[in-house]
């Protein structure tokens, strides 16, 4: 997993590429912290550049959700493509957070 922060006019913007993976749930939960230093009112998961996501980097996106959730915070999928997207949907992940 790679990724890239960016803020910018309240919300927060997490760019992930790569692939997302149960080896990486150490580094992602680390990013949680950082995103709420930015002062985000609205988290955006930018996934247009995610190649690859197992069943753990899917949990690993609910576990986001709720985090945020209890913190107060929004979170958007943005332009997930292809497999990525297909598990999203096939996973019913829409229910939990918009995919736009």
């Amino acid at each position: 997993m790679e990724y890239k922060i960016e803020r910018s006019e309240g919300r927060t913007a997490l760019h992930l590429s790569g692939q997302l993976l149960e080896s990486d749930r150490s580094a992602f939960e680390a990013l949680f912290p950082k995103l709420v230093e930015f002062g985000a009112s609205q988290i955006e998961i930018e996934l247009s550049l995610l190649g690859y996501m197992d069943s753990i980097g899917l949990g690993l996106l609910v576990t986001l959700h709720g985090w945020a959730k209890r913190t107060g915070i929004p979170v958007v999928l943005k332009q997930p493509k292809g497999d990525v997207r297909e598990l999203l949907i096939s996973a019913s992940i829409d229910r939990l957070m918009p995919i736009i």
